[in-house]
């Protein structure tokens, strides 16, 4: 781990040979806070604390210090930057370094994905939809083209919905995908291609949109969804209970004389796995003659 301290002017001792925390801080860029938990974790202890708490480190304690000061500018947290000073000091094999990296690098692609969303969602201010949407009444919209990767099966709404979303998850945020720079740019949908519910043997396809050259099995396919104008309407609550938001949906549709032209969607807008179920959000679209 190479640190440049090039240009940390190092002030004189403050007193016994030693430095103060508040030297120590502004030597470091550690705040007495950070210091004070390092401390306590086992990751920095000063060279001498005095029975009133006032703490003094030595000099060679900064490269310790610029060292996790790095650590924690890179995201990690307190039990990873012991288990890679671990590592540096020799106290773990070296080759355990690289897992702790390649975590951070996963979790660093989570996020990055993360962000590219609030960002499409930003650009396209398709939030202010959910902002303003009224719940008792659909709206028109257009939906631009979509690039998604997508896998089609036919089975129950209940299997193949949850489990299909799993595999695509996987495979877009996969270290392969990852380092082919894929992106989750969208939230996941579900493609109808029924005329009608079904219990058994419901042709469902699962999609997820994306941006990037993924590589994918013949089971899988990469492809654009055409925009469209569309039906919308979102929904909040359960999964399961989605039936009478669809009925709202074409309630709307016959009221307005309207034909629908395609399959019908649904958009999952957050992760059941962070949200309770009765704030999940899912939006309805169904795509309509022009």
């Amino acid at each position: 781990m190479h640190i440049n301290a090039n240009a940390i002017l190092i002030p004189m001792k403050d007193s016994n040979g030693l430095i103060g925390i508040g030297t120590f801080s502004m030597i470091t860029r550690l705040t007495r806070r950070a210091l004070r938990l390092y401390d306590e974790k086992g990751l920095l202890s000063p060279a001498r604390k005095h029975i009133i708490g006032y703490r003094q480190y030595s000099y060679n304690q900064i490269y310790r210090g610029l060292q996790l000061k790095l650590l924690s500018d890179l995201g990690f947290g307190i039990q990873d930057m012991k288990d890679i000073m671990d590592s540096t000091d020799g106290f773990v094999e070296k080759g355990k370094l690289d897992t702790f990296l390649s975590k951070r690098i996963e979790d660093v692609n989570i996020e990055m994905n993360r962000l590219e969303k609030i960002r499409e969602s930003l650009l396209t201010k398709s939030f202010l939809e959910v902002i303003h949407m009224e719940k008792n009444e659909p709206v028109l919209k257009n939906v631009p083209g979509l690039r998604v990767v997508s896998r089609r099966e036919k089975g129950t709404y209940q299997d193949v919905i949850p489990r299909l979303i799993s595999e695509l998850f996987g495979m877009v945020f996969s270290p392969e995908s990852q380092q082919a720079r894929v992106r989750c740019i969208g939230p996941p949908l579900t493609i109808y291609h029924d005329n009608k519910h079904k219990e058994n043997d419901a042709d469902i396809e699962v999609a997820f949109p994306i941006s990037g050259n993924i590589t994918v099995s013949p089971e899988y396919e990469v492809k654009t969804l055409d925009g469209c104008k569309v039906v919308s309407y979102i929904y909040k609550g359960p999964y399961p209970d989605v039936g009478p938001a669809w009925k709202v949906v074409f309630e709307y549709i016959d009221r307005k004389g309207l034909r629908v032209a395609d399959n019908c969607r649904e958009l999952y807008l957050n992760d059941p796995k962070e949200t309770p179920e009765t704030e999940l959000l899912t939006e309805i679209q169904v795509p309509i003659e022009e």
